[in-house]
């Protein structure tokens, strides 16, 4: 009898257990069934959301540079002489063949007027021998011999006028006097150093490419380049090195830039962004961007039924006014305010939405 109390008491125990565990059950299914399917309603957090559409950019690779001139000359004297006058000063501005320095001209006028005279003395002489050629009273040799002669007078005053020209140095080119190394009563001799002329209607940025980076780049592609002044110009690729450096394993590249202002930018330090592979992104604030918990990026949206949406995002370049992401769709509707409260999959209330337009979400503060 007792044995049989203890049996009926553990069946009775055992079916109590088995129903609780059924209702509990029973109650959590139907508790998550609600959460899912509930609307998120909280009246003292308004979402806003702005309807963005992608844009094709390009990923870019910033790079140091610095500004070099477009062309440089160093002018020197190509005969001995000493300087009488100088007309250009440093930093003057001059004009293709513009004369700049004055060499003293010695004896060369002497030798001017005596090579001449000696020219007109072989000239004369060749004719008289080619008379009496014609007559038979000279030898053919006699009279090539005295057109050699008429040769070299003409030789030796062509010298003597090319040597009076070099005592006048001239601007090759329209540009800037960046350095005068002689001044008057200064003695030159030949291949001595005169002056230093820079042509600044353009300037080139030069950068070295990485290797990796090498094939995105292409001769007439347009660069961007922001000076260390703050100043943003605009230019073209003029020229890739073939051979890399051997420690650094890059590629030297010029960027050429118009200077019509003549700007004094030679020898700035900038940084030019060189355009890479183009993709469809969005600008968004970089308040927006969330991290998930394997550090990747992602951005909360609000689909068409008001439940909020999430897309792993990339950041392909950053801007002073926000970052471009891809991975997001063509068109998205981004949220702006109130992100922080709500998680993906929830149901938003249509009272709690606001949309935005664009031109006010500079105006915008994201939560």
């Amino acid at each position: 009898m007792k044995r049989s109390k203890q049996l009926a008491t553990s069946l009775f125990v055992l079916v109590c257990v088995w129903v609780l565990t059924g209702s509990v059950q029973s109650s959590h299914e139907e508790l998550d069934n609600e959460e899912s399917n509930s609307v998120v309603t909280n009246p003292n957090v308004v979402v806003k959301t702005s309807i963005s559409s992608a844009k094709l950019i390009h990923k870019m690779l910033t790079l140091a540079g610095h500004v070099e001139p477009y062309r440089m000359v160093t002018l020197r004297a190509e005969t001995s002489a000493k300087v009488v006058s100088t007309s250009v000063a440093r930093g003057q501005r001059v004009k293709a063949n513009q004369l700049i320095i004055t060499l003293s001209m010695n004896d060369r006028k002497a030798k001017l007027k005596q090579a001449e005279t000696a020219l007109q003395q072989r000239k004369s002489d060749w004719r008289a021998n080619v008379k009496l050629k014609n007559k038979g009273l000279r030898a053919k040799s006699t009279v090539l011999n005295h057109a050699v002669l008429v040769a070299t007078a003409e030789a030796e005053l062509a010298h003597i006028q090319e040597d009076i020209l070099k005592t006048q140095i001239y601007a090759p080119f329209d540009g800037v006097l960046d350095q005068r190394i002689v001044e008057v009563g200064d003695f030159v001799d030949r291949a001595d150093k005169a002056a230093v002329l820079v042509d600044d209607s353009h300037v080139l940025i030069n950068v070295q490419i990485p290797q990796n980076h090498l094939a995105n780049i292409q001769q007439g592609q347009k660069v961007t380049a922001r000076l260390v002044t703050g100043e943003e110009v605009s230019g073209h690729v003029s020229y890739i090195a073939s051979l890399a450096n051997e420690e650094t394993r890059s590629f030297t590249t010029e960027i050429q830039v118009p200077n019509p202002e003549r700007q004094p930018w030679l020898g700035l330090s900038s940084r030019v962004e060189l355009p890479l592979t183009q993709y469809s992104a969005h600008l968004v604030s970089p308040a927006l961007l969330n991290l998930d918990y394997q550090g990747g990026l992602y951005v909360k949206t609000l689909g068409e039924d008001n439940r909020v949406e999430t897309y792993s995002v990339s950041i392909i370049r950053h801007e002073m006014k926000g970052v471009w992401v891809s991975g997001l769709p063509d068109v998205v509707n981004l949220l702006i305010q109130g992100q922080g409260y709500y998680q993906k999959g929830e149901h938003l209330n249509d009272d709690v939405v606001k949309s935005v337009a664009v031109s006010e979400l500079k105006q915008e503060q994201s939560l």
